[in-house]
């Protein structure tokens, strides 16, 4: 056989070995936009323990709850989710409210909710609780933004939020009935005695801008955490 025969059947191979590999349509794996499931919400007066019942929601995996006291400036409030010790993540302190949130990852189902106050000072205490599950989540919360003060509203910003992620947000707030703002699905808003205390979630598309406002100028503490979605 010649060089040149040879030269071009080289040529002929390469080339359909070129065709061949641009008609192969490679997959690539999507990421998994995050979804809320299970919300549930208590309130109590006192110093008992606060105690509720949360139904996951269909594949939740991630659950963050947000714990809330007045006339404690700084208790030390755990939770725990079934017999699980959840992890502490962001708080925030107002003038007159303690609040944080809890997370715990790979929940696998319907669970009571326990939070404890210590450093309860007598039966005048208020306190309140939310949760909120969210499928297709990462293992933590990320990127969280606080705000406190005295006020008629409060806005903050959560960093770093794309399409497929989910920002959630809570305030505790005195006598002013608060309203969530733009773009959020309010998720619970409570009054105890006069008291408020509300939770929202929004959709990452939507910004990661987490605002509540109310018609008088009152104390406040507000937070809000981004929830990546799973890589």
């Amino acid at each position: 056989m010649s060089r040149i025969h040879i030269s071009t059947m080289v040529s002929l191979v390469v080339t359909l070995a070129v065709i061949l590999l641009g008609s192969i349509s490679i997959p690539v794996e999507a990421s998994t936009a995050v979804s809320v499931g299970g919300v549930s919400s208590a309130k109590d007066t006192g110093c008992a323990d606060l105690v509720w019942a949360h139904t996951r929601g269909a594949n939740g995996n991630l659950l963050i709850v947000y714990g809330m006291s007045d006339h404690v400036s700084s208790p030390a409030i755990t939770a725990t989710y079934g017999s699980t010790a959840m992890s502490t993540g962001q708080g925030a302190v107002g003038d007159d409210y303690s609040t944080i949130m809890f997370f715990l990852d790979d929940i696998t189902s319907d669970e009571d909710i326990t939070i404890n106050f210590t450093g309860c000072p007598g039966l005048s205490n208020r306190h309140w609780g939310g949760a909120v599950d969210f499928a297709g989540a990462d293992t933590a919360p990320a990127d969280g933004a606080t705000d406190t003060g005295t006020g008629t509203s409060s806005s903050v910003t959560v960093s770093n939020v794309g399409d497929d992620d989910f920002v959630f947000d809570a305030i505790a707030e005195d006598n002013g009935s608060p309203s969530a703002g733009t773009n959020q699905t309010e998720r619970w808003n409570l009054n105890q005695q006069g008291d408020y205390s509300g939770g929202s979630t929004q959709d990452g598309a939507d910004g990661g801008v987490m605002s509540w406002s109310w018609g008088q100028s009152r104390e406040f503490a507000h937070m809000a955490l981004r929830i990546p979605h799973a890589p």
